[in-house]
């Protein structure tokens, strides 16, 4: 009965601290501007949570996309926004408005 009760014990303490790993928030002071897609998931240190946006600006050579960033803390979460795959902005995620696209394609 000892050792059933000793496992149940370590399984609950083993829960406990992974699920706490899981509530953390968005550090948006990790990202730079220029960073990739990729560099941006580093910094931030989560998965993003999928693409709510993208248009292909082919005039000016230009793929936008906006990936979306969200934890259960950060309950809005985080656009990030990504001209050819280079960080050109984020902000806070909105349920009040679509992300704008058309103002990240440079003017010729």
């Amino acid at each position: 009965m000892k050792i059933f009760t000793k496992a149940l014990m370590l399984m609950l303490l083993t829960t406990i601290l992974t699920s706490c790993s899981v509530l953390q928030s968005i550090n948006t002071n990790a990202l730079q501007i220029g960073m990739t897609k990729e560099e941006a998931q580093q910094a931030l240190k989560i998965k993003p949570s999928g693409i709510v946006a993208a248009k292909n600006f082919p005039e000016a050579k230009t793929t936008v996309e906006v990936v979306y960033y969200y934890t259960q803390i950060d309950t809005n979460g985080f656009w990030l926004y990504f001209n050819n795959n280079k960080l050109s902005k984020w902000e806070p995620a909105s349920a009040h408005h679509q992300p704008y696209l058309d103002d990240l394609v440079p003017m010729r």
